[in-house]
């Protein structure tokens, strides 16, 4: 019975963390497809207009809230397989 509860919990706690990736790499794909999305209408509005400077400055907003995404999946899966089998599905 224990190793079959031992391998319940380890398929649970895999799952998890596969649920963890996943969220993030989602959010992760947005960003990117955003940061290119804008990178391209910069590049047909022209960098020195107001709205290519516009467009510059969000997509400088978007590296940035990459680099937040980039540390929060980070810290999720830092936190150790103790904390996340606590996390309900």
């Amino acid at each position: 019975m224990l190793a079959a509860e031992k391998k319940y919990t380890d398929g649970l706690l895999q799952l998890k963390l596969d649920l963890i990736e996943a969220e993030f790499m989602q959010r992760e794909l947005r960003i990117d497809a955003a940061q290119s999305f804008v990178t391209s209408l910069i590049g047909i509005v022209g960098q020195e207009t107001a709205l290519g400077k516009a467009l510059f400055l969000f997509n400088q907003g978007l590296a940035i809230a990459d680099i937040w995404v980039s540390l929060a999946k980070a810290n999720a899966t830092a936190i150790g397989p103790q904390a996340i089998a606590l996390i309900p599905i």
